[in-house]
C-alpha cells in the first residue's frame, strides 16, 4: 500500500472513532468538517500536449447528493480543452460502496479567472439515478481521454484544485507532465536584424511518430493555430515560421510512416543506434498492416529533412512478408503508385501529395515538388527492395550507412534539379540545388551499391515558391556521387543506366573521391553521352571481381586519375558479363597492361594514380601513371605523342624525361610491372670511362641517362596512336621537385632529353626541343650530336653546333653527344608540382571531407 493509502486508512479509522465517541457522549452539533481530503490526481499519459485521462481520487466526509451537489476541478494554466465535454466521457464511482460507472446528469465547463493567468473550471453534477457518493467513502471521478482534455504543451510540475459546493475550500494535488517520446516544435526564424536564429516552440507531444507527423499536417493544412506559417526559398528577413521540427526519443517504433508535409524536419534525440523504426509487427512477424505504404519511411513531398548530423534513425524491414496472411494483398497499394516504391527502407516520391490545393498564406503552392529532401545520418538495412530510393525529386543523401538490402543501397529514378526551402538550419542555401550522394557507406546490398536509372530536366509543375524560382526548366541537373565507401555489393558498386545522363545536354554526374572496392563490378555504365556528361576522377577502385570499370556504351568514358589497386595501372578486361555486350572486342583502348582491376573498352583511364587517392592528396603530391593521349582537355580524340614510350621490334634507345616512382625506376621493377615491357630481351648502358655495360635487373633509370634495349616481336598496331609497337615503357611519376643535372666526361656520352612533358600553363605536352636549346648548358663544350638510325628512333640525324637549331631531340629517345671537356648537362623546367585549375576545383569541393 502506498504511503498515501496508509495515511487515508488511518484517517478514516481515527475520524470514525472520534465521531462515534462524540455522538455517544456529547449530543451536541459537531463543527463543520472538510468535505474532501486525501486528494490524488493521476494523469495518463503524462506526456506533454496529448489528450489524457484525468483520474481524481478522494476521501469524502460529507456525502454528495444527486441532483443537488456538484464536484469541481480547476485545471492549471497550460491545460487545453478544445470542446465541451460530453457527459458520456465522464465516469463517477463510489469506490467504497457501489462499484461501477455512473453517468453524471450533466457536465459543465466554465472559466474561473485567477492570477496570474487562467484556469479551466470543470463542474460535474452528481448523477440523478444514484444517491451519489456516501459520506466517509472513497470517491473517484474519471475524465476519459476522449473527453478532450489535453496536457500542457510544456513539461514540468503542475497542480490542480478540487472542491465541492458543500465545502468550497480547494484541495490541491500536483503531478508532473513530461516530454513525450515524440515532440513537435514549430521553427520560428527570428528576424535577421535580431541575428536570424531559429527559435523552437513546443506545441505537442505524441506516443508514436505518425501521430506527430499527422499533427504537423493539421497545422500545415488547417492554419488554425499558426496561420502565418509558410515556406521560404530564402530566409525571411522579417522573421516567420519556416517549418516544423519533430524530435523522437530513443526506442523502437514499430511503424511505417508517411511524411507528406513540406518543411518537416524529423530527427532523433540520441541517434540511429538508439532510435529504430521497424516495419515488422513484433507480434505477427509480418509487415505492418494496415498502412498507406509499406516502405518504412515514405516521403511524398519536398522540403523534408529525415535525420540529421548525429540525429538519424535505424530503418529496417521495409516490405518484408508484406502479403503474408492478408487476403486483400492485391489491394495493399493504396494510392495507385508503382508498387515497387512501397518496399523500400526510405522512399522519396516527391509529388504534390494531398496538399496541392492547400491555402498557405493565401497562395495555393503547398506542393513542394522540387524542394530538396535531405536524408542524413541514418542506418538503413534489411529492406526487401532498396535501402533508399528516389522516384522523382531532388535529394541530399549524406552520412548514411546502407547495407544488406535486397536491391540497391541507393536507387535514383527521375532525379531533377530543385531548391532548398531555406532557414538558418538548412544544409545549403540558394537556387538551384543539386542531387548529392556524399560520404555514405553502401555495402553488402543484393544488387548495386548505387544505381541511377534516369535524371531529366523537366518542369516543376505548379512550383514550390513564388517567381522567379518556380520554373526550373533548363537548369542543369548535377548529381554528385562523392566520398562514399562502396564495397561488397553483389553486382556493381555504381551502376549508371541508359537514362542516367538524361538527354545529354543538361545532366552531369560527378563520381569523385569514392572507395569502390570488392564489388562484382566497380563502376558499370550504360549511360548515353558519357564523354561529356560523366566526370570520374580520384576514386580508389580496388579488388572488384570482374571489372573495375565496365562501359557498355559505344561512346568514351573519361576515367583518368583513378587508383586501380596497382601502381602499374588497370588490367585489360576479358569476358563480357551481360548478354547485351555491345562489342565482342573486350580490349581496352589503349590496351591496359597493368595488374590492377580490369578496365573495359571505350574507357580512357590514363593518367592513372599510382598511389591511393588519400596518399596523393594528403601528401599534396602527384603520383601519376603514364599518358599516351592528351584527351583530358582537348577532347579524347586529340592524340599527340606523349611520354608513354613505345618501343619497336629490334633495337631502341630509351630514356626517361623525369624522375620515376621509386617502385618502378629499376629494370626488373618495370619488366615485372605487368604487360608493359614483357617483350624485353637485353639492354646496354654506355659511358666514356667504362664503355658498354650490360643492364642488370637493378639498373636504375635516371633523367638525362639513356640506354639501348632490344625488344622481341611481334609488333601490334595501335589505331589510337596510329603506329605499331612491340612493347611500351611506362613513365610513372614520383612527383619530384628538383632540377636534374648530369656530369659528362670527355668523349661520347649517351644522353636523353629532360624536361616537363606536361606544360601546365599552356596545358600542352612538351614532346621535343631543338638540339641547340636542349644542349644550351654545355654550348661551349660539345662538338657533335647523333640521333642513331634504328627502328625505335623518332628521327635520325647528325649535327654540329652550327646547324643544331634545325634538328630536334624527343623525350624517350637517346642521343650521342661528344664533349671536349668535363662538363655538366642541365635539365629543364622541373617546376614544383602544383594543382592546375580543374584539380583545385575538385579539391575545393573535397576540403571539408579530407582529414589533412
Amino acid at each position: 500500500m502506498s504511503m498515501k493509502g496508509k495515511k487515508r486508512s488511518l484517517i478514516r479509522l481515527g475520524l470514525a472513532l472520534v465521531l462515534a465517541t462524540s455522538l455517544a457522549i456529547i449530543m451536541a452539533p459537531a463543527a463543520a468538517l472538510a468535505v474532501i481530503n486525501d486528494l490524488d490526481i493521476t494523469v495518463t499519459p503524462n506526456t506533454a500536449g496529448v489528450a489524457a485521462e484525468y483520474q481524481i481520487d478522494f476521501f469524502i466526509h460529507t456525502g454528495l447528493t444527486h441532483d443537488y451537489n456538484c464536484f469541481v476541478i480547476e485545471l492549471p494554466i497550460g491545460t487545453n480543452i478544445y470542446s465541451a465535454i460530453p457527459k458520456t466521457e465522464v465516469e463517477i464511482y463510489d469506490i467504497t460502496g457501489t462499484t461501477g460507472a455512473q453517468e453524471p446528469s450533466s457536465v459543465v465547463v466554465d472559466y474561473l479567472v485567477t492570477q496570474p493567468g487562467m484556469k479551466y473550471r470543470i463542474r460535474v453534477y452528481m448523477p440523478s439515478t444514484d444517491p451519489g457518493i456516501a459520506a466517509f467513502h472513497d470517491g473517484r471521478v474519471v475524465f476519459k481521454p476522449t473527453a478532450g482534455i489535453y496536457n500542457p504543451d510544456n513539461a514540468g510540475p503542475y497542480c490542480a484544485w478540487v472542491y465541492t459546493d458543500e465545502e468550497p475550500t480547494p484541495q490541491q494535488d500536483c503531478y508532473s507532465i513530461s516530454m513525450g517520446p515524440v515532440d513537435v516544435y514549430l521553427k520560428y526564424q527570428v528576424p535577421e536584424q535580431q541575428c536570424g536564429y531559429i527559435d523552437l516552440e513546443h506545441v505537442s507531444s505524441f506516443e508514436n511518430i505518425q501521430d506527430a507527423l499527422d499533427y504537423a499536417d493539421e497545422i500545415w493544412l488547417g492554419n488554425t493555430i499558426y496561420p502565418s506559417w509558410s515556406l521560404y526559398s530564402t530566409c525571411p528577413s522579417q522573421g516567420g515560421y519556416v517549418g516544423c521540427k519533430i524530435v523522437v526519443q530513443a526506442g523502437t517504433y514499430y511503424e511505417t510512416i508517411v511524411i507528406d508535409t513540406p518543411g518537416v524536419e524529423l530527427i532523433s534525440a540520441d541517434g540511429a543506434a538508439a532510435t529504430i523504426i521497424n516495419g515488422i509487427n513484433p507480434y505477427t512477424n509480418k509487415g505492418l498492416w494496415p498502412a498507406q505504404k509499406n516502405a518504412v519511411v515514405f516521403i511524398t513531398t519536398g522540403g523534408v529533412t529525415f535525420g540529421g548530423m548525429m540525429h538519424g534513425f535505424t530503418v529496417i524491414n521495409g516490405g518484408l512478408n508484406l502479403y503474408s496472411g492478408y487476403p486483400d494483398y492485391a489491394d495493399w497499394e493504396m494510392d495507385g503508385d508503382d508498387p515497387w516504391s512501397d518496399i523500400f527502407g526510405i522512399a522519396v516520391m516527391a509529388s504534390c501529395s494531398d496538399k496541392s490545393n492547400a491555402p498557405i498564406v493565401d497562395v495555393p503552392m503547398a506542393c513542394a515538388y522540387n524542394a530538396r529532401v535531405n536524408i542524413v545520418d541514418n542506418v538503413v538495412y534489411n529492406n526487401e527492395a532498396s535501402g533508399i530510393a528516389v522516384w522523382g525529386g531532388t535529394v541530399l543523401v549524406t552520412n548514411n550507412d546502407v547495407h544488406d538490402n535486397d536491391w540497391a543501397g541507393f536507387y535514383g529514378n527521375n532525379l531533377h534539379t530543385g531548391v532548398e526551402i531555406c532557414d538558418p538550419d538548412a544544409f545549403t542555401h540558394g537556387v538551384p540545388v543539386s542531387n548529392e550522394v556524399i560520404n555514405n557507406q553502401f555495402y553488402n546490398n543484393g544488387r548495386d551499391g548505387i544505381r541511377i536509372n534516369c535524371a531529366y530536366d523537366y518542369p516543376m509543375g505548379d512550383g514550390l515558391m513564388a517567381a522567379p524560382v518556380n520554373n526550373m526548366v533548363g537548369v542543369p541537373i548535377h548529381l554528385y556521387i562523392v566520398g562514399n565507401d562502396i564495397h561488397d555489393n553483389d553486382d556493381a558498386g555504381i551502376a549508371l543506366m541508359e537514362g542516367a545522363t538524361g538527354d545529354g545536354n543538361s545532366t552531369v554526374i560527378s563520381i569523385k573521391f569514392n572507395q569502390i572496392r570488392d564489388n562484382d563490378i566497380g563502376i558499370c555504365t550504360a549511360a548515353m553521352y558519357p564523354t561529356n556528361n560523366i566526370a570520374c576522377v580520384y576514386n580508389n577502385i580496388a579488388g572488384n571481381t570482374v571489372w573495375g570499370i565496365k562501359n557498355w556504351d559505344e561512346d568514351l568514358l573519361i576515367a583518368k586519375l583513378n587508383w586501380w589497386n596497382s601502381h602499374s595501372g588497370p588490367s585489360d578486361g576479358v569476358a563480357p558479363t551481360h548478354p547485351s555486350e555491345m562489342d565482342p572486342d573486350q580490349t581496352a583502348i589503349p590496351p591496359a597492361m597493368g595488374t590492377g582491376d580490369a578496365v573495359s573498352h571505350n574507357v580512357i583511364y590514363q593518367w592513372w594514380l599510382t598511389w591511393e587517392f588519400e596518399n596523393v592528396q594528403t601528401d599534396l603530391k602527384r603520383y601519376y601513371g603514364s599518358d599516351r593521349y592528351q584527351g583530358m582537355d582537348n577532347g579524347p580524340y586529340d592524340i599527340p605523342w606523349a611520354p608513354i614510350i613505345p618501343l619497336k621490334e629490334g633495337w631502341n634507345t630509351l630514356s626517361t624525361p623525369v624522375a620515376l616512382d621509386q617502385r618502378a625506376d629499376e629494370l626488373d621493377e618495370i619488366v615485372n610491372l605487368g604487360g608493359w615491357m614483357n617483350n624485353y630481351q637485353i639492354g646496354y648502358s654506355y659511358d666514356p670511362v667504362g664503355g658498354w655495360q650490360l643492364l642488370t635487373g637493378n639498373y636504375q633509370f635516371l633523367p638525362m641517362e639513356a640506354v639501348y634495349v632490344r625488344i622481341k616481336g611481334p609488333e601490334g598496331y595501335d589505331p589510337w596512336m596510329d603506329e605499331s609497337y612491340a612493347a611500351l615503357f611506362p613513365v610513372l611519376l614520383r612527383g619530384a621537385t628538383w632540377l636534374p643535372a648530369r656530369d659528362l666526361e670527355p668523349g661520347w656520352n649517351l644522353v636523353g632529353l629532360c624536361g616537363d612533358f606536361w606544360n601546365e600553363e599552356s596545358d600542352n605536352i612538351i614532346t621535343d626541343m631543338p638540339v641547340d636549346e636542349a644542349l644550351s648548358s654545355i654550348s661551349s663544350s660539345w662538338s657533335n650530336a647523333i640521333s642513331p638510325t634504328m627502328p625505335g628512333q623518332v628521327e635520325s640525324w647528325v649535327c654540329t653546333p652550327s646547324n643544331a637549331a634545325d634538328y630536334d631531340m624527343f623525350i624517350g629517345d637517346g642521343y650521342w653527344v661528344f664533349v671536349t671537356e668535363s662538363t655538366t648537362l642541365a635539365g629543364f623546367s622541373m617546376a614544383p608540382w602544383y594543382l592546375n585549375w580543374w584539380e583545385m576545383e575538385i579539391l575545393n569541393c573535397l576540403i571539408p571531407f579530407i582529414p589533412f
